[in-house]
């Protein structure tokens, strides 16, 4: 019997028949079909599995009611109506409008009788057939519905019976081609130009401290109650990259490009999305981030306004109004990607997903000591209409709140008690994956923005320059694992060249985010510059045409695009660049506009230091700051000296100011200053030469550079010693990354050393003034056969070598980007841990920042000075054991004095209007606000007028921070300032007189401009503790009183003078900011005297005098702990032959108030 016979039987009513002639016939049907059971002209039923089968009751026709099930569905199918359950393992289609009215009518009990009724023309009979046949369906009921189906309700059990195989036919096995692969990329495209990097923990060092999976397991519980102090960026960022991170990206045949997580995923297609909803999180603005778990970064995507903080209430709410979440994770589904290959089990997959990525947190968190709670529903209309997300591509599908655990929940017994207050690890500023900064100064001389060339005229790249470079490039061309941290203007990350580079970019904390430049003005500073014009026209052509703050962040946007695709530049792009697989981070430094701002020593002291803090192999620093001694400021040369200690180059133009000046950081001992070498092999005339330039100066081309410029594909030629100091960046990189090849450790200052041991001398008969040639000319085989003690082998096809550049994509993490047969011998274990700050690869153009330049006319061209920086903590590139790289802190102990500023005319006008008039001798005179006498006076009397003021942190007249009092005991703090200030004005001889105070606090991403126009950044205190302020001679005699016991003998006058002197040369010679561990360690040496006072009271009593103060990484320390040897070295003055003495204390400075650890270790030294 065929298949359309069997469709034209017709069902009995008590289908006895049917069933006999049907069973003989099933063996005739074809396997893969399934017999129908038709009653025409209604409907047909379709078996959807092989296992359906008709279940017949007995039925009394003349008495029994029918009632359609809850459960049936009627929908549009293949361009029919269809019947479906979930109770059922049949579909019927409906062929006629009066079978959907009859299952209509169903909705409410009927008898066949009153069926008939409502349906005259069709035959008893047939309605019989058909009621029958949906009973044995299980599409209606004829009785109660059983307890056991009463507790479901429809879509639960539809969702069950469709998600699970048995009971139905739709597809669920995996799609063996999809043509649209790239709609649904591993990662989503960033959605925020503002990007926020993220801290990532050692797992090494967390492996071995962590609590047990089991401990974690049975303690693990949801906790809705919240300390006052919230969960900081640090312990966010840990929780994320332990949980959802991206760990490795690589190819599948059938689907392309998947990746791998903490936790698995069907197909490896990790649909979710993490938006965390911060209300209270320490150093993270309140708002709706997105988080991008490939470079392990936020990108901001709203303020908190009421719509974002409707979301936390809603958390609240459904978590039983116990407490306002610090965070909430809103995870999300982007549902293509996983429905074009599961189809009908997906979304059961996706619910799967989020099961296993909430228990990862909740363990995590658990872990970490923190207060976890999932939620089991959410708004997601609500999350749509704020992110503007498509509901059907991109909805929430899960919860998680978030904060710091209530210390009453600690006092119950949970694990972590003990630990410490957070697992503070670093901040490493506001980022932007992709935009564009700038930068100058009046002493800035900036490359020329003429010669304006197409990329099809342009020269194919800067390798025909250097000799070896395509030699150099068949062994590396980089490692995204060396870190070039490029201090300049705000680049245009958006051109080709930079598709596909591991570069970001990150905004300096002491200065406002800058809001974009309007694209017509980069079209007129291009069209001006095109056309042709020179010297005093052109510069008058552009001041009328952009204003002057405009104009200077141009230049240095046009100047850090340049150099930055000189460096990093992807090859087969307009530009490829020397170093295109290492890492780059862009700080904007001149993103006020102002030439002053840009070359700030404060400010370059900050970025150096937050370069540091980012991991930074090399620093390139494009700033000039114009001097003819060659001494820095001493927070600049600390803070350089600091980098070139924790194994950091430092590379820097020389300047074009025809050796009449030099250049800072350029001059400094141990930078290497690059010099200009025009196409002919000669030094340029302009390019500055002469004193330590001599010796740590090296030559190399700077003429007809090519690179990239803003807003535009078009390329350029420049010159000066600013566009030869990016091709010494990028081939220092390549070196460290050649280390890395051979499996040995980054080693910056054997990179400097080679580059200049290596250096090629201009020969006197053809350099009149050889001297020009500073050290030498670049010589890349050299520096290779010192480095390695191999020559550097030539090959045979340079264009193979730039093609191949490109042929590996740059989120590979399965492979190693070195091209190489020593790479498969290398042990990745050898690789030190270098904090990752990637940015996304198609991040939007521009949230620029500028910088001002002055060019020089004479070869049109130069080097871009920028200057606005900051101070970030201490982070090794080349890390102990057991330290880990990127884990630095926000704390600050910083040691100054006191003042305060009114930040405008109108709150200075303010106080002087409320404060008192005093009278001396009869005459009254009117009160001046800038009498600190006066000030603290009135604040004596009005306490609550110290929060209107800005109170400051100085060294040596110079503000270094805004302190901002914060939380439960700020009039306290207050209260401490005011007497702070009070003694400060005390006279010297005064017992209540305060020479000096130490301030503990936590760094912030917020500035405060002072009446000056100075931007200064802000930090937090949150109580009094460690706040103390005193005279020297206090100090010193409190010291000597503690050890007075110890070495009753020792001469008190020596003894005085001694820790008076060592007092001062911390004060002074080591003046500092305090952000560092070391320099935390050093200030609280001398704030804390007495293990000083014991060193020095031996010391003494040997007849020895003070010689040298060090910090050093301790060897030994506590678990979570961060701790520093302070040395003292003592030697003899009288007889120089005697062996010097060493005294060594340790600090431990992971919290506010630093402690120091164990007793003092001495021991001599040979001199």
């Amino acid at each position: 019997m065929d298949k359309k016979k069997l469709k034209q039987l017709a069902i009995e009513p008590n289908g006895k028949v049917v069933k006999e002639q049907l069973n003989p016939s099933l063996p005739q049907i074809a396997p893969s079909s399934f017999p129908e059971y038709s009653i025409l002209p209604l409907a047909t039923a379709i078996p959807m599995v092989e296992a359906a089968t008709l279940d017949y009751p007995e039925i009394d026709w003349q008495h029994t009611t029918f009632t359609l099930s809850r459960f049936a569905y009627l929908h549009q199918l293949g361009g029919k109506m269809v019947l479906e359950s979930p109770l059922s393992k049949f579909r019927i289609t409906l062929f006629d409008s009066q079978a959907s009215a009859i299952i209509s009518l169903l909705s409410q009990s009927q008898t066949i009788t009153t069926i008939s009724v409502a349906f005259p023309h069709i035959e008893t009979e047939t309605i019989q057939k058909f009621i029958h046949l949906l009973l044995a369906t299980q599409f209606l009921s004829i009785e109660p519905e059983p307890l056991k189906l009463e507790l479901w309700e429809f879509h639960n059990l539809l969702f069950h019976s469709r998600s699970r195989d048995g009971r139905h036919d739709y597809q669920t096995a995996s799609i063996e081609h999809w043509e649209q692969r790239e709609l649904f990329p591993i990662v989503k495209p960033p959605m925020s130009e503002k990007i926020i990097p993220l801290f990532r923990p050692n797992l090494e060092l967390l492996a071995q401290t962590d609590s047990s999976l089991t401990q974690a397991i049975e303690t693990r519980q949801s906790i809705r109650e919240y300390d006052d102090y919230p969960i900081t960026i640090e312990q966010l960022g840990e929780l994320l990259y332990r949980c959802a991170r991206v760990t490795e990206v690589y190819q599948m045949e059938e689907v392309g490009e998947v990746s791998r997580r903490p936790y698995p995923c069907g197909g490896a297609r990790y649909e979710l999305e993490i938006y965390p909803v911060v209300q209270q999180c320490e150093g993270l603005d309140a708002g709706l981030y997105h988080y991008d778990p490939l470079n392990h970064q936020l990108e901001q995507i709203a303020d908190y306004n009421p719509e974002v903080a409707a979301l936390i209430a809603d958390a609240r709410l459904s978590s039983g109004e116990q407490d306002t979440p610090q965070v909430l994770l809103i995870i999300t589904a982007r549902f293509g990607r996983l429905f074009c290959k599961y189809k009908s089990l997906a979304y059961a997959l996706v619910l799967k997903h989020v099961g296993v990525l909430y228990e990862n947190l909740y363990l995590v968190a658990t872990d970490m000591n923190l207060a976890p709670c999932a939620l089991g529903a959410g708004n997601s209309d609500r999350f749509a209409q704020i992110t503007g997300l498509d509901y059907y591509e991109e909805s929430a599908v899960g919860e998680f709140m978030l904060g710091s655990i209530s210390r009453k929940v600690e006092a119950q017994g949970r694990e972590g008690a003990g630990e410490q207050e957070s697992r503070e690890a670093g901040e490493q500023g506001s980022i932007e994956s992709k935009g564009s900064t700038s930068f100058t100064s009046s002493n800035l001389v900036v490359p020329n923005l003429t010669n304006f060339i197409t990329p099809s005229a342009a020269p194919m790249n800067n390798a025909d320059k250097l000799p070896g470079l395509y030699d150099l490039w068949a062994h590396t061309k980089g490692d995204h694992e060396i870190t070039i941290v490029i201090l300049d203007g705000n680049a245009d990350l958006e051109r080709s060249c930079f598709q596909g580079a591991n570069i970001s970019k990150i905004f300096p904390y002491w200065h406002e985010t800058p809001e974009p430049i309007a694209l017509e003005y980069y079209e007129a500073f291009l069209e001006i510059e095109k056309s042709g014009e020179k010297g005093e026209a052109k510069a008058k052509k552009l001041q009328a045409a952009v204003p002057e703050a405009i104009l200077n962040r141009l230049k240095g946007n046009f100047h850090a695009t340049h150099i930055i695709s000189t460096i990093i530049g992807q090859h087969g792009s307009p530009v490829p660049g020397i170093a295109p697989r290492c890492r780059a981070i862009n700080i904007p430094i001149n993103t006020t506009g102002d030439n002053g701002e840009f070359i700030s020593p404060i400010n370059l002291t900050r970025a150096f230091e937050l370069a540091m803090k980012l991991g930074a192999n090399i620093i390139h620093c494009a700033a000039c700051c114009a001097t003819q001694t060659g001494i820095a400021h001493d927070l600049l040369a600390r803070a350089v000296k600091n980098c070139q200690d924790n194994n950091i180059l430092i590379v820097a133009p020389t300047g074009n100011d025809k050796g009449e000046c030099w250049c800072i950081p350029a001059i400094l001992p141990g930078v290497l200053g690059a010099g200009m070498m025009k196409d002919n092999g000669k030094p340029a005339n302009y390019s500055n030469w002469g004193g330590n330039y001599q010796h740590d100066g090296i030559l190399a081309p700077g003429e007809n550079i090519l690179g990239a410029q803003p807003t535009t594909e078009e390329t350029k030629l420049s010159q000066g010693t600013s566009c030869a100091a990016p091709i010494v960046t990028g081939v220092s990189a390549l070196f460290l990354s050649l280390q890395l090849q051979r499996g040995e450790k980054p080693n910056a200052e054997a990179v400097r050393q080679a580059i200049l041991n290596s250096a090629i001398p201009c020969d006197p008969e053809e350099i009149e003034e050889p001297e020009r040639c500073l050290r030498g000319k670049l010589n890349i085989p050299g520096a290779y056969q010192l480095l390695t003690g191999k020559e550097l082998t030539p090959v045979q096809s340079h264009s193979e070598i730039v093609i191949q550049a490109n042929s590996e994509s740059p989120l590979k993490r399965t492979e190693n980007p070195i091209e190489s047969p020593l790479t498969s011998s290398i042990n990745a274990s050898n690789r030190p841990e270098i904090p990752s700050v990637e940015a996304s690869i198609n991040s939007p153009f521009e949230q620029a920042s500028a910088m001002n330049y002055r060019i020089d006319s004479p070869a049109n061209s130069g080097t871009v000075q920028p200057s606005n920086t900051t101070v970030a903590n201490l982070t090794l590139s080349q890390p102990a054991e057991g330290i880990t790289p990127s884990a630095t802190s926000k704390l600050v102990y910083a040691l100054g004095t006191i003042g305060y500023d009114f930040g405008s005319e109108a709150r200075r006008d303010t106080f002087k209007q409320l404060m008192p008039a005093f009278e001396i001798d009869g005459t009254v005179i009117p009160p001046n606000p800038y009498d600190a006498s006066q000030m603290v006076d009135y604040l004596s009397q009005n306490p609550s007028e110290a929060k209107a003021l800005i109170w400051t942190l100085n060294q040596e007249l110079t503000p270094i921070y805004v302190l901002e009092p914060r939380q439960g005991f700020a009039a306290d703090v207050y209260e401490i300032l005011i007497m702070m200030l009070a003694g400060q004005i005390e006279p010297e001889d005064s017992d209540d007189f305060i020479e000096r105070v130490s301030i503990p606090a936590k760094t912030t991403d917020k500035t405060v401009q002072l009446f000056s126009g100075q931007e200064i950044p802000v930090i937090t205190l949150i109580n009094i503790r460690g706040m103390y302020g005193w005279k020297i001679n206090n100090l010193v005699e409190a010291a000597l009183q503690s050890v007075a016991s110890q070495a009753p003998q020792v001469d008190e006058i020596a003894m005085r003078k001694a820790l008076t002197s060592f007092v001062n040369k911390v004060y002074f010679e080591f003046q500092n900011l305090g952000q560092t561990s070391k320099d935390r360690a050093l200030n609280f040496s001398v704030t804390n005297a007495f293990q000083a006072a014991s060193s020095f009271a031996e010391a003494i009593s040997r007849g020895m005098q003070l010689d040298t103060i060090e910090v050093e990484k301790s060897p030994f320390c506590r678990i979570n702990s961060d701790c520093w040897d302070v040395i003292l070295k003592f030697f003899d003055s009288e007889n120089g032959l005697r062996a010097k003495r060493v005294y060594r204390f340790t600090v431990d400075v992971s919290d506010r108030i630093p402690v120091t650890l164990g007793e003092v270790r001495s021991w001599s030294v040979p001199k």
